[in-house]
């Protein structure tokens, strides 16, 4: 049992023998379970809340002070993100209309070898077939 604790104990016992055991336990309970040195004051607690209210306004501006640079920061890469994604974007639109482009002269060229081809073959059937009429012709008049 700590001193204070024997302390009490002890003047308990004697108010007993003095006043009775109701009484006795009436002023006890009066008494601070400490000492009276440890127990807050008014002014303590006053003190313990314009500590607490500096506290939180520092913490506040803290607070907002990073919630600004957070806030700084992140449009910053927003805006970073946009140049990247807008600047990629293009590059893949040159690079389709190039892809375009390229298919689409490669698509001419086979249509203007495959219109050759078929002139040539149309032109010799068309020669062949005015050789053909003309011997034929040759030939009747060589036959009257």
């Amino acid at each position: 049992m700590p001193g204070d604790d024997r302390a009490r104990l002890a003047l308990y016992e004697r108010l007993v023998e003095l006043l009775g055991s109701g009484l006795a336990t009436s002023v006890m309970e009066q008494l601070p379970p400490m000492p009276w040195d440890e127990l807050a004051t008014k002014r303590d607690l006053e003190d313990l809340r314009v500590a607490t209210k500096d506290d939180i306004a520092g913490l506040r501006a803290e607070i907002k002070r990073d919630l600004d640079q957070l806030q700084t920061e992140t449009k910053r890469g927003l805006d970073q993100l946009h140049t990247e994604t807008k600047r990629d974007f293009d590059q893949h639109r040159a690079d389709t209309r190039r892809d375009f482009e390229t298919f689409e002269h490669k698509i001419m060229a086979a249509m203007r070898a495959e219109m050759s081809a078929q002139t040539r073959t149309f032109v010799r059937a068309q020669a062949g077939t005015l050789l053909t009429t003309a011997s034929l012709a040759f030939a009747a008049a060589r036959l009257t």
